[in-house]
């Protein structure tokens, strides 16, 4: 999906009119997935296989309580050729079972309910793991089997295509000197939501590829704090916020956000988006505070300065959180596969030292 604000919740809601009625009536009980576009990627190191990953939701006009999952069958397809099929009894849904996208009387307000809220029962994360790339899987059914309260049992079916995501943003790296990738996407035990699943944490390294300095303290022993941050491509910044503190040891970081103007995006530290123009969006999350250097509306040159290396918002030390999203609003949007062109050859999974060019 390429799209501006309101598109991914419009395609959210469009994808729940498609689906197999049962015993009850269609329009009563629906599934959808988040994100409504599932990209697969290729899996780190030099393994020939790929991953993909999404939150099934059920959705029910009725509002029945009790509602529960009884049985999934998945069936993986290239084409009209069935690859493989699991079924997954319900012991094993009851784990995956989550609210993931309903705000309820006891919501946090720093929770993420409140950026994408749906009226659903309840959602299922499935995460398909290390799928051969031979395969050229295009689609997954999910027929789900549900316990209604005092109904017959409901079945409900979803076709949802899986695609290979197709880039039209050339990006460089966002930062300059030695570096180290600390979390992945979600294929290497890195970020697993919907918004950010494609997203990359980047260290800065001293010139022996160190983490710390020497005879520093604070965030100032990272190798890192204060490294400038370059925009990887040109286009229009529609976000810049630069008034979250940097974390110190002493400071409970919620206790910050709720004392700050948009307490929940305040979560993701100072951090600028740019609209690159064609439905992808770059966000630059944890910079340093006071050190943006644009402002929304500003049109950016790909390797302009936008800020530096920091740790604000929900960060464990100094790093830069990137990714590439389908819309200007964090923590809504839903993230998307990214590549850079002056790191064609470096496998930026969890571990790996690298040094852009």
């Amino acid at each position: 999906m390429h799209g501006r604000p309101g598109v991914a919740i419009a395609l959210i809601l469009a994808s729940w009119s498609r689906m197999a009625s049962a015993s009850t009536p269609a329009s009563e009980i629906t599934l959808a997935t988040v994100p409504p576009m599932v990209y697969r990627v290729s899996d780190p190191g030099r393994m020939r296989t790929e991953s993909w990953m999404f939150h099934l939701v059920v959705a029910d006009t009725k509002a029945r309580e009790g509602m529960r999952p009884l049985r999934a069958e998945l069936e993986i397809f290239t084409g009209a050729l069935l690859r493989e099929t699991l079924t997954l009894p319900e012991s094993t849904l009851a784990l995956k079972r989550t609210t993931s996208y309903r705000i309820t009387p006891q919501t946090d307000t720093l929770a993420l309910q409140r950026r994408l809220s749906l009226d659903e029962v309840f959602d299922l994360r499935f995460v398909f793991l290390a799928r051969p790339i031979a395969w050229k899987v295009d689609r997954v059914r999910i027929t789900l089997t549900l316990a209604v309260p005092g109904e017959k049992n409901a079945v409900r079916a979803l076709d949802v295509p899986v695609r290979s995501f197709e880039q039209k943003t050339k990006l460089v790296f966002p930062m300059q000197g030695p570096a180290a990738i600390s979390q992945g996407q979600f294929n290497n035990l890195g970020h697993a939501g919907h918004s950010n699943q494609f997203a990359i944490d980047v260290l800065g390294l001293d010139a022996n590829y160190g983490p710390w300095a020497s005879g520093r303290t604070g965030n100032e022993e990272y190798a890192g704090f204060g490294r400038e941050i370059l925009a990887p491509a040109g286009g229009r910044v529609v976000h810049a916020r630069n008034d979250v503190p940097d974390n110190t040891s002493d400071v409970e970081p919620a206790t910050v956000y709720r004392k700050l103007p948009q307490p929940m995006l305040a979560t993701v530290g100072n951090c600028v988006v740019v609209d690159h123009g064609n439905g992808e969006f770059s966000a630059l999350m944890h910079l340093q505070q006071g050190s943006v250097k644009v402002a929304v509306g500003d049109v950016v040159q790909q390797g302009q300065p936008i800020g530096r290396l920091g740790n604000s918002g929900d960060a464990f030390g100094p790093h830069l959180h990137y990714q590439l999203q389908d819309g200007p609003e964090l923590l809504r949007a839903n993230s998307l596969p990214a590549r850079f062109d002056n790191l064609s050859n470096v496998d930026l999974s969890r571990g790996t030292y690298f040094r852009p060019r």
